[in-house]
């Protein structure tokens, strides 16, 4: 796995340095009213913060096997696209904007993959914020395409 690991002092210390700091009202009413016209429940919201603090701590999992596979095919074929790309409040594997494409590289493991995980309760309750997230994108234009990590690998 490669990436970014922050110590515990690391942590603490820019959770220090990020306490106390509010955005102005004007800021929190936009950001408040741009969730609502894309759907996102306060609830949900809540948990896309939590997930968004944990990867920009280090805690993200990118360049895993499957995804420099897919990473491989995309370049050899010529394809222009963004990996781990910021859209609707999630951090997509591969966006391919030309074609409105988003490219989901899914682990067996952690999807719940019918066949190598099927009775993953870790897969089970990630597929239902997978759904979320794949009817956000799609409301909004985009064509969502899960490919699970046994068939580049």
């Amino acid at each position: 796995m490669t990436g970014r690991h922050l110590s515990d002092s690391t942590k603490r210390l820019i959770s220090a340095l990020n306490k106390g700091k509010k955005m102005p009202a004007w800021v929190r009413a936009k950001i408040s009213a741009t969730n609502k016209a894309k759907g996102i429940r306060p609830s949900r919201l809540a948990l896309i913060k939590g997930a968004k603090v944990r990867q920009s701590l280090g805690a993200i999992y990118s360049n895993t096997k499957p995804e420099l596979a897919m990473k491989a095919w995309l370049e050899s074929r010529g394809v222009e696209f963004r990996q781990q790309e910021l859209l609707f409040d999630h951090i997509w594997d591969f966006v391919i904007p030309s074609l409105k494409l988003i490219i989901e590289v899914d682990g067996c493991y952690w999807h719940g993959c019918p066949i190598h995980c099927p009775n993953s309760v870790v897969g089970k309750s990630r597929t239902v914020l997978d759904h979320e997230y794949d009817s956000i994108a799609k409301n909004n234009g985009w064509v969502v395409r899960r490919i699970w990590e046994h068939d580049l690998v």
